[in-house]
């Protein structure tokens, strides 16, 4: 088994970097080179084994002479269907100075046994070396879809594949569908390659400012029927819409897989929002990977949003945990509700009760034990939550060491029960909360001038003030 996975190594890595560049390059390109490997994780393995071997080969990988840039994206819908991927599907490039760092580097790495590993966890389905379409131009790979939220658009095509392909009618059908794609609201740029090892493969990569305005632009019926001449007719071999994966894929991370689905919300009416969400419950209790209804709280004490009308934190805020088996089972419910052509009546209702302030998926970060959400706060508990966007900070290492000098303050606090630590799957949003024994505890703490008055307690408000901050209780009837 060993030998046969080093053979399919030096096939995919040695044979084609070496065997194809030279034979099929119409003109000399002596610039960067950019390897693009589309990988299905294989069926039964884990995604944190996954995530150590790859981190693993791209560690030996990064380290021959050459490499500029290493991303790794994980696909959100698979092209073809626009839903979810049918298993986990990554997809990783890397940015080289020339052809012969790439073939220096497949060479020397082919029949590693840390490539064996890496290789046997997933399978092929697409891999290639890339050049700007145009040899003039230069992509800098670290620079695609780097801003947080941002989502990319990869779609390969082969220009074998296409009956009696003419192109000329294909590079002008192109410039239609990309201009009419540049001037739509969210679009952020367009990266067009050729492989050097088969130029009858092309890749179109389109970053989205967001994955709502890729959805948006995805439902706009009018726009996808200006774009279908060449949609329809030169259709992708394979295509995936990506988030950046390189906050997510962390070794080690003490999680059993599972996300937590927060939403943090004002409600204007109580009683028809608790009406609502019991529909809601009913609705998506029995979708695959929902484990058990959300868990829903009252805030007693707002500090943040802020409410310009009145100075004080936003009042009628109500916060509900979800819990799911994986973020695949997340988007494979979201896309089944997003691609209706109706709004089921529950949903629709729901919406209609209340104003949501934030929703983000996160994981425990760090030492947070896997997530238990049922189970996490007990009856007479009360539950303090704090968010911030760390992607606005010059150096999260410093928040981080001004975080933690506060946290090891409040913990010697009585009535402090523990610290968790989240962080939003695209690591753009750090999620604290503490719990407490009571409200009385809570207060009790707030009341000590010598708290208050600490070093750490001011400056970590006064130089990281957080994006959101409630103290909540469970809303047991909301359950």
């Amino acid at each position: 088994m060993k030998q046969f996975l080093s053979l399919l190594v030096v096939l995919f890595i040695t044979l084609t970097m070496m065997g194809f560049a030279q034979d099929v390059q119409e003109e000399v390109y002596l610039g960067p080179v950019t390897e693009i490997a589309i990988r299905k994780v294989n069926e039964g393995v884990d995604l944190a084994e996954f995530a150590r071997a790859r981190q693993t080969f791209v560690s030996l990988l990064t380290a021959e002479p050459g490499i500029i840039s290493d991303r790794e994206f994980e696909a959100i819908l698979d092209g073809a269907t626009f839903g979810p991927p049918a298993s986990s599907v990554f997809t990783g490039m890397t940015q080289y100075e020339s052809l012969a760092a790439f073939q220096a580097a497949g060479e020397k790495l082919g029949q590693s046994p840390e490539s064996a590993d890496f290789f046997s966890k997933f399978s092929p389905a697409m891999f290639t070396a890339l050049r700007p379409k145009h040899a003039a131009d230069h992509y800098d790979l670290a620079k695609i879809a780097s801003k947080p939220g941002q989502v990319l658009e990869v779609a390969v095509r082969d220009l074998s594949k296409y009956e009696n392909f003419d192109a000329d009618d294909y590079e002008t059908k192109l410039s239609d569908f990309l201009a009419m794609l540049s001037q739509q609201p969210g679009f952020v740029a367009e990266y067009q390659w050729v492989s050097v090892l088969d130029p009858n493969i092309v890749v179109g990569m389109t970053v989205y400012d967001s994955a709502e305005a890729f959805q948006a632009l995805a439902m706009n019926q009018d726009l996808l029927t200006i774009m279908m001449p060449f949609g329809q007719q030169y259709f992708p071999i394979t295509g995936y819409i990506h988030y950046d994966a390189h906050r997510t894929l962390v070794p080690g991370q003490a999680t059993n897989g599972h996300i937590m689905d927060m939403v943090i919300r004002t409600v204007p009416d109580e009683a028809l929002w608790l009406d609502a969400l019991a529909g809601l419950n009913d609705l998506i209790k029995d979708e695959p990977g929902v484990i058990g209804l959300s868990q829903e709280f009252k805030s007693i004490s707002s500090a943040a949003p802020i409410d310009p009308a009145t100075g004080q934190g936003v009042q009628n805020v109500y916060f509900g945990l979800g819990q799911l088996a994986s973020k695949a089972a997340y988007d494979a419910m979201i896309a089944k509700f997003m691609t209706m052509e109706t709004m089921p009546p529950a949903l629709s209702h729901y919406f209609s009760t209340n104003s949501t302030i934030l929703n983000i998926q996160v994981q425990p970060f760090r030492d947070t034990e896997a997530l238990d959400v049922a189970h996490m706060v007990q009856e007479g508990q009360v539950l303090e939550i704090a968010i911030r966007d760390v992607f606005g900070y010059e150096s999260f290492e410093a928040f981080d060491s001004n975080r933690q000098a506060f946290v090891d303050v409040l913990l010697a606090q009585p009535g402090v029960i523990q610290e968790f630590e989240y962080r939003s799957l695209d690591g753009r949003y750090y999620v604290g909360m503490t719990l407490y024994e009571s409200i009385e505890a809570f207060s009790a703490i707030l009341s000590k001038p010598e708290f208050l008055s600490a070093p750490e307690f001011a400056e970590m408000f006064a130089n990281y003030p957080p994006l959101i901050s409630q103290m909540a209780i469970p809303l047991n009837n909301a359950r």
